[in-house]
């Protein structure tokens, strides 16, 4: 996400990528030292030396010029006329962040409907999950972390039947998606494994076969 040659690394600001944008944004100035400026409170201290409201107002500016230079030119005239970094990022606020019911809707869809498909990565899939959970939390629908692991384990593919069953016997303190995550993709591993040993298995027998029909 840092600057490079005087890109961002990050997709560029659309109509419809406002929530991870804003994440993406955020964590680029906070890697600057920059992400204050679009907090409307920070402002210079009293009895600023000439040097610190210097630097001050170069800082401010370059944090406008990141939030600027991270949208679609075709959306950089909703900022016209504004300068303040903090007011940059409360006009794209009320523009694009998404906080309608039908929004809301389509989000918990998304999250209960999400299923891994076999053979798939699992890391992916609870990237996915989380990354839902994130988006409604962000338009005030907040998913209880009890909810959140549940639905990490009720749209998994059948290979995954034995540790599910196992996750089901554990306490309910000890159903929070991080211990979940953490069973979930171990076995994840263990499956890959086996697999690459049968098909090493598999291969072996072949050669095996073909040396004993010569």
């Amino acid at each position: 996400m840092a600057e490079k040659d005087g890109i961002l690394s990050f997709k560029k600001l659309n109509e419809f990528n406002y929530v991870s944008w804003k994440q993406d944004m955020i964590a680029c100035l906070t890697s600057k030292g920059l992400s204050d400026f679009i907090d409307s409170k920070h402002v210079l201290a009293a009895g600023s030396t000439p040097a610190d409201t210097r630097q001050f107002n170069i800082n401010k500016s370059k944090a406008g010029g990141m939030i600027f230079l991270g949208i679609e030119d075709k959306l950089k005239c909703i900022l016209d006329g504004i300068s303040e970094p903090d007011k940059h990022w409360d006009k794209l606020a009320k523009t694009y962040e998404p906080k309608s019911k039908a929004r809301i809707a389509r989000l918990l869809g998304q999250f209960h409907l999400a299923q891994m498909q076999p053979n798939k990565s699992i890391i992916l899939f609870l990237n996915r999950i989380r990354q839902l959970s994130r988006d409604l939390e962000l338009v005030g629908k907040k998913i209880d972390d009890s909810d959140l692991a549940y639905q990490m384990l009720c749209t998994l593919p059948p290979q995954y039947d034995v540790i599910v069953s196992q996750i089901y016997k554990w306490p309910n303190g000890d159903m929070i998606p991080t211990k979940v995550e953490e069973a979930l993709i171990e076995e994840y591993e263990n499956l890959k494994s086996r697999d690459q040993c049968t098909k090493s298995s598999n291969g072996d027998n072949a050669l095996s076969t073909t040396g004993i029909d010569r």
